[in-house]
C-alpha cells in the first residue's frame, strides 16, 4: 500500500544516513500541477494569472490523491487474483 507520506525518491548512503526528499503525494501533485498549468484551456477557465493559484494547488493535490488511491486499489485487485 502506498501512503501519501511515502518518499518519492528515498536515498540511503552509509549505514545510518537517509535522505527522504519529497513525498509521493508532493511528487504526483507537482506533476499534476505541471499538466494543469500547461493546458491553456484550463488556464483560461480558471481566470487571470495568479487569480486562482489556491484552486490550482487544490486541484493538483486532489489529482495526486486520486492517483495514490487508484494505485492502491489496483495493487489490491492484483493481490486477490
Amino acid at each position: 500500500m502506498i501512503k501519501r507520506s511515502d518518499n518519492a525518491f528515498p536515498v540511503k548512503w552509509g549505514e545510518n544516513n537517509f535522505y527522504s526528499g519529497m513525498t509521493i503525494e508532493q511528487y504526483y501533485a507537482a506533476k499534476a500541477m505541471q499538466g494543469i498549468l500547461a493546458n491553456s484551456a484550463t488556464m483560461a477557465t480558471l481566470g487571470k494569472e495568479g487569480a486562482n493559484s489556491n484552486l490550482i494547488a487544490i486541484m493538483a493535490f486532489q489529482a495526486a490523491n486520486a492517483m495514490i488511491d487508484y494505485e492502491n486499489k489496483r495493487r489490491e485487485r492484483e493481490r486477490n487474483i
